[in-house]
């Protein structure tokens, strides 16, 4: 067989997928030129594919050039791929530039480019911009493509504007899962937790199968809202529907039981899991932690990154432990899966983030180990090289506060090398009118200041104050504050509480009495009131 030579096009093709460095890479660019190749239109964009979208060879500044002053077919092909190159770097912000400087040279955008322009708007939250791009979209008569409009649903999303996201997904002609997908992702990312919901429950009835990111979507907003039974009927669904149960979907199955107070179920799941990341055990350990299980907490910590002591062993789960509810579905699945010997997986390879120092220093706050907790918490950045945030101070005001060390709380607010935030000066102040209301120590009266200095028109704050008052008999000092508050037309917060019944999630607000079922609830309290009275 006569093998035929290969033309020079063929052979700057074949060097550009075996190039391994950009200096390779200018070399076949300058063989192009000199062989009159760079009018050739596909070597051309294969050329600018290499430097905007092969990681190794990244050089977004180059292909920008190429784009500009070498490219002659009025095709948008290579502006595309330019613009995907800066949606994937470190300066997504020039993509709108390029794609700015695109439109000038009267190149006709296409369906593919407007995708990845919205998702640098996105990440880069420009509003103004994105805005211009959605009036390009309808101007190129490309507001009904499904593809446009699914990332222009999340471009408004992420840029906080949930109305106008609603709005281009009610008016798309055509939906996939990946819309409906986009809509609950920019409803439950901005806390409309309900709505993501309700378009969880709409997508089912237009009959949508949702996938995992569905899944997972409706577990996080189940988890805010400490929606238990829609959060184990979504379980039961994926169950049902027989879904993997990845690391993503397992994470977010433990992240939503531990956050509404099903600690048992978070660790059937937890250990059922065969694969787990370090977002997985922070969320077991700071769930574990938030309930009072410190202990255990602490031990699940030290499994991390620990392989020399062996196989994980699954600690036995106390059938006793949780609530009442918990307790009667729980205590056989724990024995039977105990028993099962499901495969535990290597956590070797798990190294601790913040998340899960977090979890961490919040076990050691509600055990009372301030030791421990001041070891963890220098441990957290002289060994494993994690840079404290604000929330891991607060952690460690926090235990010092509960532990009634307020001198030392306050030093270390004092000592911290970021300006501290109105919450933690609002947590020691919490912590004085629990172990020094008399301030004998006057930490409480600096923290008093500290905090009006940084927040003096927070209604919590001046309620705080006007409490901490009355507690010591100071009254007129209590209805000044008061007063304040009422001339200068501030309020606090109404309180909120939620109560999973019957399926249903019922909120109730201080002072607002808007359920009709309310009146019986009332006289029911008056009754028990009553009958409390005649047995003191």
């Amino acid at each position: 067989m006569v093998v035929l030579p290969m033309s020079k096009k063929q052979q700057c093709l074949s060097l550009m997928n075996l190039c391994c460095s950009i200096k390779q890479l200018h070399q076949i660019q300058s063989q192009i030129h000199i062989s009159g190749l760079h009018q050739d239109t596909f070597l051309f964009t294969q050329l600018i594919y290499a430097f905007s979208l092969n990681k190794p060879l990244q050089n977004l500044i180059h292909a920008q050039k190429l784009v500009h002053f070498f490219s002659i077919n009025p095709s948008p092909i290579s502006w595309n791929i330019l613009i995907r190159g800066y949606s994937t770097s470190n300066s997504p912000k020039d993509a709108i530039w390029v794609f700015d400087k695109m439109r000038k040279n009267g190149i006709r955008p296409n369906k593919l480019t407007f995708p990845f322009v919205f998702k640098c708007c996105a990440m880069e939250k420009s509003l103004f911009e994105g805005k211009q791009v959605h009036g390009d979209v309808v101007k190129c008569g490309l507001d009904c493509d499904v593809y446009v409009g699914n990332n222009l649903v999340n471009f408004y999303g992420s840029c906080n504007k949930i109305l106008d996201a609603k709005k281009v997904f009610v008016e798309m002609p055509e939906r996939g899962v990946v819309s409906w997908n986009s809509v609950i992702t920019a409803c439950v990312e901005n806390a409309w937790l309900k709505d993501g919901i309700g378009y969880f429950l709409m997508m089912r009835d237009c009959g949508f199968e949702p996938d995992e990111t569905t899944m997972v979507l409706v577990l996080n907003a189940c988890a805010e809202l400490g929606y238990l039974s829609l959060g184990r009927w979504t379980h039961s669904q994926i169950v049902l529907r027989g879904m993997v149960l990845s690391v993503h979907l397992g994470t977010a199955l433990v992240d939503m039981y531990s956050k509404s107070g099903s600690v048992s179920n978070a660790r059937l799941v937890f250990w059922r899991m065969e694969k787990r990341n370090v977002w997985t055990w922070s969320a077991m350990i700071l769930g574990l932690a938030q309930h009072g299980f410190a202990e255990e907490a602490l031990e699940l910590f030290a499994m991390i990154g620990n392989s020399s002591k062996g196989e994980e062993r699954v600690p036995d789960i106390d059938p006793h432990s949780g609530s009442e509810f918990d307790r009667s579905v729980d205590s056989v699945h724990s024995r039977s899966f105990i028993a099962s010997g499901y495969p535990m997986g290597n956590n070797s390879d798990i190294s601790p983030n913040y998340v899960t120092y977090l979890g961490v220093l919040c076990a050691c706050s509600h055990a009372g180990m301030v030791d421990e907790g001041y070891q963890y918490f220098c441990e957290m950045e002289h060994v494993h090289g994690i840079k404290p945030k604000m929330v891991h101070y607060g952690a460690v005001v926090d235990m010092l506060g509960r532990a009634g060390l307020l001198a030392e709380a306050y030093d270390f607010i004092q000592s911290m090398p970021i300006e501290p935030d109105p919450i933690i000066w609002r947590t020691l102040l919490g912590a004085c009118t629990v172990h020094d209301v008399h301030d004998h120590a006057g930490i409480r009266d600096k923290v008093r200041k500290r905090l009006l200095l940084l927040e003096p028109r927070r209604g919590g704050n001046l309620v705080i104050v006007a409490n901490m008052y009355a507690e010591v008999g100071l009254w007129e000092k209590a209805a000044n504050v008061r007063r304040d508050m009422r001339y200068g037309g501030m309020k606090k917060m109404a309180g909120e509480s939620c109560v999973d019944l019957g399926g249903s999630l019922y909120r109730f607000f201080a002072g607002y009495d808007s359920h009709p079922d309310l009146l019986p609830v009332y006289d029911l309290l008056e009754g028990l009131n009553r009958h409390l009275k005649m047995v003191n």
